[in-house]
């Protein structure tokens, strides 16, 4: 591709045709051009002409500055790889992609069995441990490690426990940034004891 002549045609002391080469040149670079991502004019003129094939957006080095009444849609580099962001006119950016999957408020999702074993699916959790807690051993709770710590303890926890028919209770004893503590309650017993549980994350 040449490149383009941003003084073609001059202001004065030429004519076209001395400047038709450039004139012509600039022309095929901009078509050209434009032909990246978009499907290229033609003659005649189709429906589809000029609008995009695909939207291709290269990493930036310094997230973009908010500007009022306006939506930013950008790429930044994150774990070595280039993720989709979206950041509003109040320069709040939201992460929109992460490796290859859209991104979630689920940051954290574990089943596990009555051995502490963790089922398939599970993700950002890398061991659930069992804790005897007490001279008298009587709370028994769940230790859920996660693989990446959070920053804050500012997350919220759903959980439940996997059992039989019975009623029995997932109880959230203590939040760190890198494990959440519970417990799981058998009404009918008012004690704790080993049940296996399903826990979610959730950090907007």
């Amino acid at each position: 591709m040449s490149d383009y002549e941003v003084t073609a045609p001059a202001d004065s002391g030429s004519s076209v045709l001395t400047e038709n080469a450039k004139v012509r040149g600039n022309w095929d670079v901009i078509q050209n051009t434009l032909d990246i991502d978009h499907f290229a004019m033609a003659k005649p003129l189709s429906a589809t002409d000029g609008q995009h094939k695909q939207v291709t957006i290269p990493e930036i080095d310094t997230t973009p500055t908010g500007v009022d009444n306006t939506g930013i849609l950008y790429v930044e580099e994150t774990a070595a790889k280039a993720e989709l962001f979206y950041q509003d006119q109040d320069d709040n950016a939201v992460q929109l992609t992460s490796k290859g999957t859209p991104t979630s408020f689920i940051k954290a999702f574990v089943s596990f069995s009555v051995t502490g074993a963790i089922a398939t699916g599970s993700f950002n959790v890398a061991s659930v441990a069992k804790n005897i807690i007490g001279a008298n051993k009587a709370r028994f709770y769940w230790d859920i490690t996660f693989s990446t710590p959070f920053a804050d303890t500012n997350y919220t926890i759903l959980g439940n426990a996997v059992t039989d028919q019975r009623t029995r209770v997932l109880i959230v004893v203590e939040k760190f940034v890198d494990k959440v503590r519970v417990m799981i309650i058998d009404e009918s017993e008012e004690a704790a004891t080993w049940y296996g549980g399903e826990v979610v994350i959730f950090k907007l």
